[in-house]
């Protein structure tokens, strides 16, 4: 019994310091937090016209085979009015059975579907895509205008700096009031 009693005592008299010596080395040890905010609105800098070809027919060959001649002429088009091949993307391409469920899920034919991302930082040339896409077969699926990688990131940097400066400036009252006190 005095072995597990002194067991007992010896544990408890090592949280107590333990404890104390929390207590005693943070209890001067005073923490402020602040949070810095900073907000930038800024415009766009290119916009991305996504397109759609789509085409059908009996066997998933020939379905294919029409849309690699829709796609074919929707990137001349698009390069004979000055859009750089590396902005042409190909986002998906699917091709996929057509059914006829009320003949017991018999497939009818076949539809291969090409997704193209086009990227320009010419606001102008938005429309053109537009005309020379729709009349070279293909299909606006929607357009989106938005921040480049580069210029998102550029404004990230700013964005932070102004959000560091607002919390130095935050601290900086807090501990000019602690002092006053």
């Amino acid at each position: 019994m005095k072995k597990i009693s002194s067991h007992i005592i010896i544990a408890v008299l090592i949280i107590i310091i333990l404890l104390g010596t929390f207590y005693f080395y943070n209890k001067d040890t005073q923490t402020v937090e602040v949070i810095g905010n900073a907000q930038l609105s800024v415009l766009p800098d290119q916009a991305l016209v996504y397109l759609q070809i789509e085409t059908k027919d009996k066997s998933a060959e020939e379905a294919k085979n029409k849309n690699a001649l829709i796609t074919d002429k929707v990137i001349s088009s698009l390069t004979n009015i000055g859009t750089k091949q590396e902005n042409i993307q190909t986002e998906n391409y699917n091709i996929y059975p057509e059914y006829d469920y009320e003949k017991g899920r018999e497939i009818t034919g076949y539809t291969a579907s090409n997704y193209i991302k086009v990227i320009t930082k010419d606001f102008n040339n938005v429309g053109k895509i537009i005309d020379a896409s729709v009349n070279s077969g293909a299909l606006i699926s929607y357009i989106n205008f938005e921040l480049s990688t580069e210029k998102s990131n550029e404004y990230k940097k700013l964005v932070l700096a102004e959000a560091s400066k607002d919390s130095k400036e935050k601290a900086q009252a807090i501990a000019d009031g602690l002092e006053k006190n």
